[in-house]
């Protein structure tokens, strides 16, 4: 009996056997869909997780913050340090090799004012590189230049939401707008930053819109009265150098403190942290997707042996006709792989569906990759294979002589 033959007497066993071929599949079609599912949501949190990563900065991102202290608990060398200053930056920026770009920034809460509108928002002290380094693009007007930093300029450039708020359809442009009373003047308008992340209904960036940017310079001069600034994001010119350039800022930082006053945060510590803090939940998952898998298996398994018991004396026939062990072997293995394919294919759309009702849920798009169908249609076969085994080698071990005495 040749490969297609068996495929041929499977194919017709299959239909003969309708009602047993849906319970086998049952099994396989459940697991497939658990595991498309699964493998899809883990999928579209990590590509996720990555968008916002890179829209705040990417994996090349160090972020410098002071570390505080209550006074009583400081040192004597950290009650004598400045603490993170806006010098700092600049022998960083000319000290530091790798560096591609460095932003301090500082932030306040101030009364923001323009007519009617009076609320409290957040205002953020920046440089020039500021713009770059966080993705964003200026949707009218001018960013903040050197110029205004050497001058400590009273300008001001407006998240997309607040312009909203504070204008409405009015072109901000040009308008003179109160920052716990100073008179600052509206130079430009940053386009909106937008992006969904683990199901969160709306734009979880939307509260980099509602925030107003002012030269550090201004900041510092006006409003705190020193050159203390909040923090400093560097950017790497590659990823390979981040952990270089980390171990550099931090010595260096520390030899002009006098002591380690500060903490430079590694983006991609966070990202490692951050899966295997997940890891737990889609072991979990998966896991599941296993068992119904394995469910299903031992259900083909246990179908597989009462069809052998069935067919004993059919067996002995072929194999009296000459039907080696592999022909026979071949035969059940075809039969249950080709139940575990079938069940394969529709968990996978069943699974496709699924995940769209759960993403639709999460308000969260989840798509279904070529990579979680080869998975799942892999499980699947392997499953087959696996649980068709065993019968299919019993009946391959089966004396001929014996079965056609069998009843």
């Amino acid at each position: 009996m040749s490969l297609f033959e068996s495929l041929i007497d499977g194919v017709m066993d299959v239909r003969t056997h309708v009602f047993r071929t849906l319970l086998q599949t049952l099994g396989i079609v459940l697991g497939v869909a658990s595991v498309v599912v699964t493998v899809s949501l883990i999928d579209s949190s990590r590509a996720n997780s990555m968008k916002v990563f890179e829209e705040t900065g990417g994996l090349r991102r160090l972020y410098i913050s002071p570390t505080w202290r209550e006074s009583l608990r400081q040192s004597a060398r950290e009650r004598s340090s400045k603490g993170l200053v806006l010098d700092d930056v600049r022998v960083l920026q000319a000290a530091v090799p790798n560096i591609e770009a460095i932003d301090p920034t500082s932030i306040l809460h101030m009364m923001a004012g323009y007519l009617d509108y009076r609320d409290k928002e957040m205002v953020l002290g920046i440089t020039a590189a500021f713009l770059k380094m966080n993705s964003f693009t200026v949707a009218h007007g001018r960013f903040i230049t050197s110029l205004d930093l050497d001058y400590r300029n009273r300008v001001v450039v407006l998240g997309a939401s607040i312009a909203r708020a504070m204008f409405g359809t009015t072109d901000p442009l040009g308008k003179v707008i109160t920052l716990d009373n100073h008179r600052f003047t509206v130079v430009g308008v940053l386009a909106a930053k937008e992006a969904q992340f683990h199901g969160n209904e709306g734009n979880v960036l939307e509260w980099m819109n509602w925030r107003l940017h002012i030269p550090i310079t201004t900041m510092l001069h006006f409003y705190q009265g020193n050159t203390n600034i909040g923090w400093v994001g560097v950017d790497v010119t590659d990823v390979t150098h981040v952990k270089d350039v980390q171990l550099r800022i931090e010595n260096l930082l520390e030899r002009r403190h006098g002591t380690k006053d500060f903490d430079v945060y590694n983006r991609q510590e966070q990202i490692d942290q951050y899966r295997k803090q997940s890891m737990a939940f889609e072991i979990v998952f998966l896991v599941s997707g296993a068992v119904s898998l394995l469910v299903g298996g031992i259900v083909i398994m246990n179908i597989l042996l009462a069809s052998f018991h069935e067919r004993v004396r059919e067996v002995g026939i072929r194999k009296a006709l000459g039907a080696t062990g592999f022909d026979i072997t071949a035969q059940f293995l075809v039969e249950s792989v080709l139940v575990t394919v079938m069940g394969g294919m529709i968990g996978i759309v069943a699974g496709a569906g699924l995940a769209q009702i759960v993403g639709n849920v999460l308000h969260e798009p989840i798509g279904l990759t070529f990579k979680t169908m080869v998975i799942a249609f892999s499980f699947s076969v392997a499953v087959g294979i696996f649980f068709g085994f065993y019968p299919a080698i019993k009946a391959a071990r089966l004396n001929p002589i014996e079965a056609l005495r069998y009843e």
